[in-house]
């Protein structure tokens, strides 16, 4: 019997104004990489169409201030959460 490894993708979505953020999601990058994870990585403004069910791991990064994340990431991903529960509302009551 052959074992075949599944493919694994990963999607980083960030927000960077200085490059700190950027630096980070890359290194995130290069360390999923190296453990075979296809990696997607696009800054938040370019990634409005992303459907995170297609990955099996997604990360965000963006600065804080005052504990909080930077409006225009707590912004993207509220709408991604209206996007989210819109489709789990589809799914309701089915069963696998």
């Amino acid at each position: 019997m052959v074992k075949r490894k599944l493919a694994k993708k990963a999607f980083i979505v960030y927000w960077s104004q200085t490059g700190n953020t950027e630096k980070v999601a890359g290194s995130i990058k290069q360390g999923l990489e190296a453990a075979e994870v296809q990696v997607t990585v696009k800054k938040q403004a370019d990634a409005g169409d992303v459907d995170y069910f297609d990955y099996y791991l997604v990360c965000v990064g963006a600065p804080s201030y005052s504990w909080h994340p930077l409006e225009a990431m707590a912004k993207f991903l509220k709408d991604k959460r209206v996007e989210l529960s819109r489709v789990r509302q589809r799914f309701r009551g089915k069963t696998r």
